[in-house]
């Protein structure tokens, strides 16, 4: 379960993020999760204040996701303190969360429908 555990605002996207955190018990699949702003789900309709997480990464138990707002590739790395975070980006030009103080919601998979890729054969 992945929780916003920090908030970096900046007029600057490129050290502009929001830190997120898996505090459950078990490993996340990323694809699929979300955060967006009050306001953008009030709206209800796709603006500024949404990002779809497309990361195909699993995120271990008690690691950090730091959702940078900036433009960059996608990578594993560690904090001062050695814990280990997976750094992606929103890819935007303009700062998204600096004039914002509401709440942001982090959304969640619940159910994924895959047609199989390989027909079933029965023995």
């Amino acid at each position: 379960m992945f929780r916003i555990v920090g908030v970096q605002r900046s007029p600057y996207p490129q050290i502009e993020f929001l830190l997120l955190q898996n505090q459950g018990g078990l490993r996340v699949q990323l694809k699929g999760h979300a955060v967006i702003s009050e306001v953008a789900m009030a709206l209800g309709e796709p603006c500024a204040d949404l990002h779809l997480f497309a990361d195909d990464v699993i995120i271990p138990p008690g690691v950090y996701v730091m959702l940078m707002t900036g433009n960059g590739t996608p990578v594993w790395c560690r904090s001062r303190d050695g814990s280990l975070i997976f750094k992606t980006y929103m890819g935007r030009g303009e700062s998204v969360w600096e004039g914002y103080h509401g709440p942001i919601h982090v959304l969640a998979t619940q159910h994924t429908y895959c047609e199989r890729r390989e027909p079933a054969v029965l023995v």
